[in-house]
């Protein structure tokens, strides 16, 4: 809501780029200015979770789901 961003970094510290299916870009941002991090369970497949526990659709460009979870869990 205060239109800060978030930067959503794998493990490895790479960035990745948010984008909706038709390609164009996305910004995460949230109502606070705490960081989330980006965690991958696996390759491909990642999750999104807000602080409050809501959840939020992030897709690729080619169609694969991401999600993003607080480091806190």
């Amino acid at each position: 809501a205060d239109g800060t961003a978030l930067s959503v970094v794998q493990a490895d510290g790479t960035a990745l780029s948010v984008v909706r299916a038709d390609g164009t870009a996305l910004s995460v941002v949230q109502a606070d200015s705490t960081a989330l991090s980006v965690v991958q369970a696996d390759g491909t497949v990642f999750s999104v979770v807000q602080a409050d526990g809501t959840a939020l659709s992030v897709v690729r460009a080619d169609g694969t789901a991401l999600s993003v979870v607080q480091a806190d869990g």
